[in-house]
């Protein structure tokens, strides 16, 4: 019986990418997609999931306080927070909310989808020998040299963490103080770099390697 898991993210292209990557894999499903809080709590109640995978800062209810009603409503339903690496105190809110396990949301897909499986399993003690905090430090070394492998700068990560999030080109430009001319030069070389063609590409790609998390 495959694991059916909701997906949380004020990202909804980040969502997707996760929801996708999870669909290829045998034994998981991504059951739906919330980009809200109250999203979240109606598709929890439709749905029945086995696991919520949460983003903590949710454009309308705090990730903390979903997690805390939609145990209310599902008491055998178990709570992933997956956070950035400056989200460090929603972390131990989101535990005390009753969220099973923290992890970054830099960890790359396979660590993710084990960690999913052995939460499903109910073996959250693995779970906690892989976080160092929410921001994952053990594997921040491994990130910097996947991308420096695949030829891209610092820059060009932190665009693509930012395509990946579903910002435009004016919103990541802006971010990054640089201009839309130089985004989109940025976009395009990462495009060529990594032979990819679309932002889903390009998001998958970002979230399989773990480079989410730069901050």
């Amino acid at each position: 019986m495959k694991i059916n898991a909701l997906v949380v993210d004020r990202h909804r292209i980040f969502a997707e990418g996760l929801a996708s990557l999870m669909e290829a894999e045998a034994d998981m499903t991504a059951a739906g997609i919330a980009s809200t809080g109250r999203q979240a709590l109606g598709l929890a109640a439709a749905l029945a999931p086995d696991l919520i995978i949460m983003d903590p800062a949710l454009p309308d209810l705090s990730g903390v306080d979903v997690t805390r009603l939609a145990l209310r409503q599902d008491p055998d339903v178990r709570v992933l927070g997956l956070l950035r690496p400056s989200e460090t105190a929603l972390a131990e809110q989101m535990r005390a909310a009753g969220a099973s396990a923290c992890l970054s949301k830099g960890t790359a897909f396979p660590k993710l989808a084990q960690a999913l499986r052995d939460l499903h399993a109910g073996r959250t003690r693995v779970l906690d020998d892989l976080l160092d905090g929410p921001g994952g430090t053990r594997t921040g070394g491994r990130r910097r040299r996947d991308r420096q492998d695949k030829g891209l700068s610092d820059r060009e990560a932190e665009v693509l963490r930012l395509i990946s999030e579903g910002r435009s080109n004016a919103e990541t430009a802006k971010l990054l103080t640089l201009s839309p001319h130089t985004v989109v030069r940025h976009r395009q070389n990462i495009m060529t770099k990594l032979r990819l063609h679309s932002v889903a590409e390009l998001t998958r790609y970002a979230i399989r390697q773990g480079l989410l998390a730069l901050d």
